[in-house]
């Protein structure tokens, strides 16, 4: 699959393979809400914060919000894994109401402020707990593309292409056929001899730019790793 990439993505530009992780926990816990006339493509922004986490230190958020109703969110639990985990699929507006889909009619809501956006319930109602939910818009970092992240998804071959298919997530991601794909089909060939076609892997991937000479950035993913095996299922 190719999606239209017409932003860049935000990511972790406090964060790298080899360094720690630095968080800026100091957030406004109010904003005034956007004007209903506010058009879906002025979203097109960046929004990072860290929110808070039942089992962990945090969950440095990141979320792209693309023009053409696509998003990009990454999520780094502090203290359970130094690699964040990533996803991108379609999103949709109702009023001040963000919706974030995954596949499968799952959304994560949140509720457009200025300059905020905040996390509701899976009900689309504020959590109340004392806690702060709001992701601050941020301006756009430097190092925009090469963003290393896990994915869990289903691996298989189709055509002598390796394809990855993300949990919770309509369509394949477009992969780059080089030496991580050709580990990764020896990787699904060695599960084969339990006559498997298709298995769900954790795998670490990462986003690379495609332009496609008409000045139109699209992405795909390098798979660099295949950390684990999760089933035959993403279910």
């Amino acid at each position: 699959m190719r999606l239209r990439f017409l932003v860049a993505l935000i990511m972790f530009a406090t964060i790298s393979c080899s360094d720690g992780v630095e968080v800026t926990t100091d957030i406004s816990a109010s904003a005034s809400k956007v004007t209903p006339g506010v058009q879906l493509n002025e979203l097109a922004r960046f929004y990072s914060d860290t929110l808070p986490c039942a089992s962990c230190a945090g969950i440095v958020t990141n979320i792209a919000i693309l023009n053409d109703s696509l998003y990009f969110i990454t999520e780094l639990y502090l203290s359970e894994n130094p690699v964040p985990f990533g996803r991108m699929g379609r999103y949709k507006r109702e009023g001040d109401h963000l919706f974030l889909f995954g596949g499968e009619d799952s959304a994560d809501r949140f509720e457009i402020l200025s300059g905020q956006l905040k996390k509701l319930d899976k009900k689309g109602e504020e959590i109340v707990n004392g806690l702060d939910y709001t992701l601050e818009e941020v301006p756009m970092p430097k190092n925009l593309l090469d963003q290393v992240f896990l994915a869990d998804g289903e691996l298989s071959i189709e055509n002598k292409q390796v394809k990855f298919k993300p949990c919770r997530q309509d369509e394949p991601w477009q992969v780059i056929q080089d030496k991580g794909a050709k580990e990764a089909e020896k990787y699904l060939q060695k599960d084969k001899s339990e006559d498997l076609g298709t298995v769900v892997v954790r795998a670490t991937v990462q986003l690379k730019s495609l332009n496609d000479g008409a000045g139109v950035n699209d992405y795909q993913i390098q798979l660099m790793k295949i950390n684990s095996r999760l089933g035959t299922s993403c279910n």
